[in-house]
């Protein structure tokens, strides 16, 4: 967790957390739409994605929450 820099005013943290996914393209797409549509206040940071043997795959991803806790 780290806090932002602000300017004048309420201190706002950041909260990373790595996730990890394997399967196939499909699913690799699907998850990467529904993390992209939820509503909380999140920010896609690095993703790495490695292909095993076509079509499995596997994938790492850093999400990061922004929160004023």
């Amino acid at each position: 967790t780290h806090a932002l820099p602000a300017a004048a005013g309420p201190v706002i943290y950041r909260h990373a957390v790595e996730m990890e996914f394997r399967g196939d393209y499909a699913g690799a797409l699907r998850y990467l739409r529904a993390i992209e549509a939820l509503p909380a206040r999140l920010s896609l940071g690095r993703f790495n994605l490695k292909v095993e043997a076509w079509p499995r795959m596997e994938g790492r991803q850093m999400l990061m929450v922004i929160s004023p806790k």
